[in-house]
């Protein structure tokens, strides 16, 4: 979970990072700046910041669009049926997620600290309407 804090006058909002889950381009009680956005305005690779069911803010890197296809298998990454290439990502995963194909308002999310993140491959993907910003590393 994180902790916003708006600051005065600004829509830029300060967001503290609580878990392990996005390491290590995220590190544990560090602030982090993030920018409104809408699930329009971001694209694959972004670290995206989204309402959970619970109405608390999460982070995690946006994978997968609508009309993409997610595979994960050998503890890679495949979009839209090609090696999808991570550099970001702190080790190889330990699980494996069926193809699945993105909905029209579906996006698909995972940590960077991909065996310790609740995301999409454990939650399913997120809708476009829970996009609410994009936070900068």
């Amino acid at each position: 979970a994180l902790l916003a804090l708006l600051l005065a006058g600004c829509q830029v909002q300060v967001l503290v990072v609580h878990t392990a889950s996005m390491e290590p381009a995220l590190k544990v009680d560090q602030a982090y700046t993030m920018l409104p956005a809408t699930a329009e305005d971001v694209i694959r690779g972004d670290i995206v910041v989204y309402r959970t069911a619970h109405d608390e803010l999460n982070a995690k890197r946006l994978i997968a669009i609508p009309g993409d296809r997610v595979e994960i298998r050998s503890g890679e990454l495949y979009l839209n049926g090609e090696l999808f290439p991570e550099d970001y990502v702190l080790e190889p995963m330990e699980y494996s997620y069926d193809p699945q194909d993105m909905g029209e308002d579906e996006y698909f999310v995972l940590g960077d600290n991909r065996n310790a993140s609740s995301d999409s491959h454990v939650l399913g993907p997120i809708s476009g309407g829970a996009i609410c910003g994009r936070l900068i590393p």
